[in-house]
C-alpha cells in the first residue's frame, strides 16, 4: 500500500545565530487522513498555553463527501480526539476554515456553521446558520464571523453561539461582487472587516474596509481606488486601535499597497512595494512599536517579507525564491519581534515542501525550516507557542499534516537530534513507526 510505503524526510537548514533561540528542530509530525477516499487538508489552527494544539479543515467522509474535521494535539503530538460534522443530507461538503480558543481553552471553530467544544471535545452548541470564513474574538467571548461572495456578511454570536446581530456590507444593492477576506477586533472591542468590492459591473474591484461598534452600528467605510484593480486581503489592528491593511493594486504594474488608517478612518500614509513584477500582500501584523510586517509574493513565483517603520518608510525586504505560488503565506511575530512567514520550497527533488523562515528584527536571516513527505506539501497555517515553538499545518500529501518546529539553544541541539532520530509517528493509515531523516547544516 502506498501510505504504508510513505518515507517521510524533514530537512532543516540552520544558520549562525548569537540569540538564545538559535537553532530549530522537528518537535513531533501528526498525520491525519480518513481511510485514503482522498486528500484531507488542514487549514487553521491555534495552541493552547499548555502546548495543545488544535487543528480544523476537511476530510473525505466518503468518495464523495468532505466532513468538516477537528483536531487536538497533545503537547508531544498524539492525537487527543477527533470530531467529525457531516452533511449526510445532500452528502456535499463541509469545511473548518477558522480555529480560536476562549480563556476557558473551549475550542471554537468557524466554517460551515460555528461549533464550539469544551477542552474534552465535547459538543457545548453549534449553530449552521452562522458561516465563517474567518472569526475573530472579543474580550467577553462573543465570536465575530466574516462570510460572503456577493457582499461582506458579519455576524455576531454571543458565547452560547446565538446570534445578536448582522451587517450587510455595501448597504446600497447586492448585484456585484464584494468579497470579505480578513476580521479583526480592535482593543475597544470594535469588529474591522477589509475585503474587495465593487460598486458597479462595469468598474474594477477597490479595497473596501468597514469598522463597527461592538453593538453593530456603523463607524466609517473607507474605500481605496487607485484608478485600476485594487484587492485587499489582509487586516491587523494595533493596540492604539490604528488599523493596516494590505493587498495589491494594479496600475503599470501589479504593487503591494498597504494602508494606515486612524481609528477614526483617515488615512495616515501608504506604501507601495514594486518589486517589478506582480506582487501582492497577503499577511500583516504590527509590533509593539509600531512597525509593519507585510508577506506577500513578488515577481509571481518569489516570497517577500516586508517590514515598515511607523511612518511607512520601508526599512528592509527578504525575499524567498520559489518555482510556484500555490497558497499565500502566512507571517507570524514572536514577542521578540523576530518575524516567521511561511512558504513553499522544493528542495530535493521535484515534490514541494513546508518551509518557514526565520528573520530576526533587522531582517537577518536565522534559519529556514522544511518538512517534506512523499507528494506535494503546502502549509495553510501557522501559529506559535508561548516559548516561541512554530506550527503548521495543511496538506501533506493525501493527509491533513502538523508540525511542530521547536527552538532550543546550541547546547541542547544534539540531545534534541539524537531524541528525534528515535522518534516515531502514529498516523491513522501509516505504519506506526515512519523511518525519518535529519539533516542539519550549520
Amino acid at each position: 500500500m502506498k501510505n504504508l510505503k510513505t518515507l517521510l524526510f524533514v530537512l532543516l537548514v540552520l544558520l549562525n545565530s548569537s540569540e538564545s533561540l538559535s537553532q530549530i528542530s522537528i518537535g513531533w509530525v501528526a498525520r491525519y487522513n480518513n481511510q485514503n477516499f482522498g486528500y484531507d487538508v488542514g487549514l487553521a489552527l491555534t495552541v493552547d498555553n499548555n502546548g495543545n494544539a488544535y487543528v480544523t479543515g476537511n476530510s473525505y467522509g466518503n468518495q464523495t463527501r468532505r466532513d468538516l474535521v477537528v483536531i487536538k494535539y497533545s503537547p508531544v503530538g498524539t492525537n487527543l480526539w477527533t470530531k467529525r460534522i457531516a452533511d449526510t443530507v445532500t452528502n456535499g461538503t463541509m469545511s473548518g476554515s477558522d480555529i480560536v480558543l476562549d480563556i476557558y481553552h473551549n475550542v471554537i471553530v468557524g466554517g460551515d456553521g460555528i461549533y464550539k467544544y469544551d477542552p474534552n471535545g465535547n459538543l457545548l452548541w453549534s449553530n449552521a446558520s452562522i458561516g465563517s470564513r474567518r472569526m475573530s474574538l472579543d474580550s467577553a467571548g462573543n465570536t465575530f464571523n466574516m462570510t460572503g461572495q456577493t457582499f461582506y456578511l458579519t455576524k455576531k454570536a454571543n458565547s452560547g453561539g446565538a446570534l445578536v446581530w448582522e451587517r450587510i456590507y455595501p448597504f446600497y444593492q447586492f448585484t456585484y461582487n464584494h468579497v470579505p477576506t480578513d476580521i479583526c477586533v480592535d482593543k475597544e472591542q470594535n469588529v474591522l472587516v477589509t475585503g474587495r468590492s465593487r460598486e458597479t459591473a462595469v468598474v474594477l474591484y477597490d479595497y473596501a474596509t468597514v469598522k463597527y461598534s461592538n453593538a453593530g452600528d456603523l463607524i466609517w467605510e473607507r474605500r481605496y481606488n487607485g484608478g485600476n484593480e485594487d484587492q485587499a486581503y489582509a487586516i491587523v489592528c494595533d493596540d492604539s486601535n490604528n488599523v493596516y491593511v494590505t493587498g495589491w493594486n494594479k496600475n503599470s504594474s501589479t504593487d503591494i499597497r498597504t494602508i494606515k488608517y486612524s481609528p477614526d478612518g483617515d488615512t495616515v500614509w501608504q506604501a507601495v512595494y514594486d518589486g517589478g513584477g506582480f506582487d501582492v500582500g497577503y499577511d500583516i501584523e504590527v509590533d509593539s512599536l509600531g512597525c509593519v510586517y507585510v508577506g506577500g509574493v513578488t515577481n509571481s513565483s518569489s516570497y517577500v517579507t516586508l517590514k515598515y517603520d511607523v511612518s511607512g518608510n520601508l526599512m528592509w525586504s527578504r525575499v524567498q525564491a520559489s518555482q510556484q505560488i500555490p497558497y499565500s503565506p502566512v507571517l507570524k511575530l514572536d514577542r521578540n519581534r523576530n518575524v516567521y512567514m511561511s512558504f513553499v520550497s522544493f528542495r530535493p527533488g521535484p515534490f514541494s515542501n513546508y518551509a518557514v523562515v526565520k528573520y530576526d528584527n533587522e531582517g537577518n536571516q536565522k534559519w529556514i525550516a522544511e518538512y517534506f513527505s512523499e507528494g506535494f506539501n503546502y502549509i495553510r497555517d501557522l501559529t506559535l507557542d508561548k516559548n516561541m515553538n512554530v506550527y503548521v499545518t495543511g496538506q501533506s500529501g493525501s493527509s491533513i499534516g502538523t508540525v511542530k518546529f521547536v527552538q532550543t539553544r546550541r547546547k541542547q541541539m544534539k540531545q534534541q537530534a539524537a531524541a528525534f532520530r528515535n522518534h516515531t509517528f502514529s498516523n491513522k493509515t501509516t505504519t506506526p513507526s515512519t523511518r525519518v531523516q535529519l539533516s542539519i547544516t550549520n
